[in-house]
């Protein structure tokens, strides 16, 4: 699957991720996602990925939290569920 980010395709992937949940490949334009992870937590690091290959300088904290935030705002409309967060 690709999507856009600031006006460049970027991949989205999954595979077994022992020691993170996602990353965001710079040099690649690949966002790795742990194959693992689902719902809430699936979201969660998709939301921050997306946000690291937007703005790779942004430091982690506020990464982390735009994430929360946003994941925060799709359980209150209901596109996911209250029980993971």
């Amino acid at each position: 699957m690709t999507i856009k980010v600031g006006g460049k395709t970027w991949t989205i992937k999954r595979r077994k991720m022992p020691d993170h949940w996602g990353r965001a490949d710079w040099p690649e334009r690949i966002i790795w996602i742990d194959s693992g992870l689902s719902g809430n937590s699936l979201a969660n690091t998709l939301l921050h990925e997306v946000a690291h290959a937007a703005d790779y300088e942004t430091e982690e904290v506020r990464i982390e939290v735009l994430a929360a935030a946003q994941t925060q705002a799709l359980v209150k409309l209901g596109f996911l569920s209250e029980e993971e967060t």
